[in-house]
């Protein structure tokens, strides 16, 4: 097991809190910007409505204008204009009782616009500063218009308010036509003069309904992001004791899992069988729409859901092809889930857009057989996912924000699969090793970031990670793409890779090279940690030793100083073990093997054995330390005699059903022959009775 590198706690402290803060206010940020942005969008579609609004009023207005004018049936609603008076051709006599008078644009405009108030929120309203009629005469904000139209402007648009209400208003001036000066002549405009202006008032909050429910998914997601970087701050800062209780914890657990696994699995089965005996009672009481179809797409039966979601009758249903009425056409749609189950006689499900709701379904298309295993017919169930479709969409969006924090973000990750190839990595990962892009990463095996020596124990931690679920702090040494090498701290976690259907493993590395040679200068740091440690020059010389190395060997400071690396291993002298050791040491290699030490008293016991060279005050020297893992071996000694026994215990039972089977198939063919024998001897009493 890799040593665990010590820290000071302040410094972590403040790592983790800085971290935090400094991610907490970039997301602060990045939030501000996009809700600045949507309500940005809120009022360019606010403009495109009252746009909109307007032209539709301009083009109904100049088509009045073009054609004069109209005439409508005088009454209380539509009196005649009085301010049309000067027109001979006013007010048009059929006889005594029949009049119709002439209705120009404005009347005609104005009268829309009161229609329009009782209908919907938005305003319209015709304006001038010279007005005709007193009630035409503009407010502030359409006075303020007015003046800047005057002055060479050519619309005026913001957000105001009118009857204590927020409106987006919207306004563009009138210019006088040819067709105008019938009714404005005789006020003085001549031809392009500026007659007045329309505005188009739309309720802001019609569009607040749209912008408040962004910004919750908005703000939503970024929640989401900010708690995500702060458990990835959380995990690169944390260090994990791997220890024989945390592993036989680990496989209680795992054998409880399975204890219940099997219970529920027996659970379910039976639940399995009640729910098929009754599953007709269920289907009508189904929440979802259900359908009962034969293989030419005929209605069987439908449950009440279908009638309630569809707004449908019973008699409108039963018979008729399915997708005449879900889709309103004569043809199965190209996904069609029946057309897949017809195929293989299988369950399907497939995710298609149902007309007569013009919403998004997820069918279930399962066979139906009778009791000769024959297809009768097939349950069609339908789920709404119309909202899960839209936030799939939202999710893809999430995902691109999320892709760029991955890219940008300063700890080295890396994604790889069971098989230890390398799915993904970002480019903090890429620069650590110094390649020069990642594609040159992508496909190769995860082996090629660490020098050899380490290649075995990376397949035992990925073991442990598989086991417990993460790992955090290991020291590993990690190898460039020029074959240097250098330390580094290393946290992995599981997680599931749809794509791949499969669980992975994702992992975060920082170089600690500068970390590690400024805490071997602290001692009080050294003394504090709890493996062994020792320090030696390149003649085996102990240099340095700390409080557990004496605590575990039973040697005091002063007998370590007389003695040699080698004199702690009981193996010694192993000549090409030796040979090996100094050799990857004089080629500036980590070395990480399982040896065992012999304490001053005689005894002995399982060390994991961890070196490296590291530079102290310009001096080369060999770090070493040393883990006993004398409780580990052991629960791997008991692991595995567990399993051999349950491995025995498996093929014993397998025998023994075996076995029982046998006897029962002797007992069926001796009963099936005592039958076949009785028969015959009934024939021959039949043939002595008739002879």
């Amino acid at each position: 097991m890799p040593t665990k590198p010590q820290k000071d706690p302040l410094k972590i402290r403040k790592y983790a809190i800085y971290s935090a803060i400094s991610w907490t206010i970039f997301i602060a940020i990045l939030l501000q910007l996009d809700i600045r942005l949507i309500k940005r969008e809120a009022l360019k579609r606010a403009y495109t409505y009252t746009k909109v609004g307007f032209n539709k009023d301009v083009i109904y207005r100049r088509w009045a204008s073009d054609h004069g004018g109209i005439y409508v049936k005088a009454d209380s609603l539509t009196p005649p204009n009085p301010y049309l008076s000067h027109i001979p051709d006013r007010d048009i006599f059929i006889d005594s009782s029949m009049q119709f008078t002439l209705i120009n644009p404005a009347y005609m405009t104005r009268q829309v616009y009161e229609l329009e108030k009782n209908i919907t929120e938005v305003r319209g309203h015709i304006t001038s500063l010279n007005p005709v009629r007193p009630e035409n005469a503009p407010d502030n904000w359409e006075l303020i218009a007015l003046k800047a139209f005057e002055n060479g402007a050519t619309e005026f648009s913001e957000v105001d308010t009118l009857n204590g209400k927020q409106y987006f208003r919207f306004m563009r001036p009138f210019i006088t036509e040819e067709s105008c000066l019938k009714c404005h002549a005789h006020q003085g405009y001549k031809v392009n003069d500026i007659r007045g202006g329309v505005s188009v008032s739309y309720p802001m909050d019609q569009i607040y309904l749209f912008t408040n429910r962004d910004v919750y998914y908005h703000y939503s997601a970024f929640v989401i992001i900010w708690i995500l970087g702060l458990v990835i701050i959380i995990f690169s800062t944390r260090r994990v004791f791997n220890s024989a209780k945390k592993q036989l914890a680990a496989e209680g657990a795992l054998r409880l899992l399975n204890i219940n696994l099997e219970e529920t699995v027996e659970t379910r089965s039976k639940e399995l069988q009640k729910s098929r005996r009754d599953w007709e009672n269920i289907f009508n009481t189904l929440g979802a729409p259900a359908q009962l179809i034969n293989s030419e797409h005929d209605i069987i039966f439908v449950n009440e859901a279908t009638l309630n979601v569809f707004n449908l009758q019973r008699e409108e249903i039963i018979g008729k092809k399915c997708y005449s009425v879900l889709h309103l056409s004569d043809r199965p749609p190209f996904n069609c889930p029946l057309k897949k189950s017809l195929l293989d006689n299988n369950a399907s499900k497939e995710e298609i857009f149902v007309k007569v709701q013009n919403e998004t379904y997820l069918v279930n298309c399962s066979p139906i057989f009778d009791e000769n295993g024959k297809t009768e017919s097939f349950m069609h169930i339908m789920t709404d996912i119309t909202e899960r479709k839209n936030a799939e969409l939202q999710l893809k969006e999430n995902e691109k924000k999320l892709d760029l924090i991955f890219e940008t973000i300063p700890i080295a990750v890396n994604l790889i699969d069971k098989e230890g190839i390398i799915l993904d990595c970002n480019s903090s990962l890429v620069q650590l090793h110094a390649y020069e892009n990642k594609e040159e990463l992508i496909g190769q095996h995860n082996s090629v970031l660490f020098p050899e020596s380490e290649i075995e124990r990376t397949k035992k931690d990925i073991a442990i990670v598989e086991s417990m679920g993460n790992t955090n702090g290991l020291l590993y040494t990690l190898k460039r793409k020029d074959g240097t090498t250098f330390p580094a701290e290393i946290s992995s976690s599981l997680f599931f890779d749809e794509v791949k259907n499969e669980m992975c493993l994702v992992s975060t590395a920082i170089n600690i090279k500068n970390r590690l040679e400024a805490e071997l200068q602290n001692k009080s740091i050294i003394e504090q940690a709890s493996d062994a440690f020792y320090l030696s020059d390149f003649d085996g010389n102990l240099i340095e030793v700390n409080r557990q190395a004496t605590k575990e060997m039973g040697y005091s400071i002063q007998e370590f100083s007389q003695m040699k690396v080698w004199d702690l291993d009981k193996d010694y002298p192993d000549l090409n073990a030796v040979r090996n050791f100094w050799n990857s040491m004089k080629l500036n290699e980590p070395v990480t093997f399982e040896t065992k030490h012999k304490r001053k008293d005689g005894s002995i016991f399982d060390v994991e054995l961890r070196s490296t060279i590291i530079e102290i005050n310009g001096e080369k020297v060999i770090m070493g330390f040393a883990r006993n893992i004398s409780e580990r071996k052991k629960t791997q000694e008991e692991l595995a005699k567990y399993r051999m026994d349950l491995e025995k215990l498996v093929k014993e039972r397998t025998e023994e059903l075996e076995t029982k089977n046998s006897k029962l198939e002797q007992m069926n063919k001796a009963f099936v022959g005592r039958e076949l024998r009785m028969i015959e001897l009934k024939k021959e009493i039949e043939k002595l009775k008739n002879g």
